[in-house]
């Protein structure tokens, strides 16, 4: 850089000067992570602007879910949840620049059990007055599972819930009624 006062004759100076321009600052964008449940492929991106790329993400406090890992390079959480719960983490982001910034958010990641299905098909049909016993299968929710009959303390006359006797839109009993 040359500078030149208005004097006759003109003095100069002439420096040799350095900028730096700093990157913008580092920020992570991302400020909670989706649900997920246990047994399906799970993914999710942590998001971070300004710095110089590239990032470098890891986990600081907590760890993920068993089943889930961080991909160090791009901020994807992915995998499949083997087991529910809730794991609270903070992922920090450490930028390229020198010197390198960092910056770290908590967030929460509540992994939901499977679904619980009922998953016997069907029942077999019953006999007025006769003993009836058939073992129900389900898959998914959190153990231990229970079940009870809605085939409970029903009218001697009916094999399943109706409405009041005096109900115009009770039908009329069966000798046998199979169980739907």
């Amino acid at each position: 850089m040359t500078v030149a006062d208005a004097s006759n004759p003109a003095q100069t100076k002439s420096a040799a000067l350095s900028l730096v321009i700093a990157p913008p600052a580092l920020a992570i964008t991302t400020t909670s992570v989706p649900s997920g449940t246990q047994g399906t492929t799970y993914s999710t991106a942590l998001l971070a602007t300004g710095g110089t790329t590239p990032y470098s993400w890891s986990i600081t406090s907590g760890s993920l879910p068993a089943g889930l890992s961080l991909s160090a390079g791009t901020g994807v959480i992915s995998g499949t949840p083997t087991a529910n719960g809730t794991s609270n983490i903070t992922a920090t982001v450490t930028d390229a620049s020198n010197p390198a910034q960092s910056k770290s958010v908590a967030v929460s990641l509540v992994i939901a059990p499977p679904a619980l299905l009922l998953t016997t098909p069907s029942l077999p049909a019953g006999t007025q007055n006769t003993s009836y016993s058939k073992t129900l299968t389900a898959t998914g929710g959190t153990a231990p599972i229970a079940g009870r009959s809605s085939l409970e303390a029903f009218p001697p006359d009916s094999a399943f819930p109706l409405p009041p006797a005096s109900s115009p839109a009770r039908p009329q009993p069966a000798a046998a009624s199979p169980l739907p």
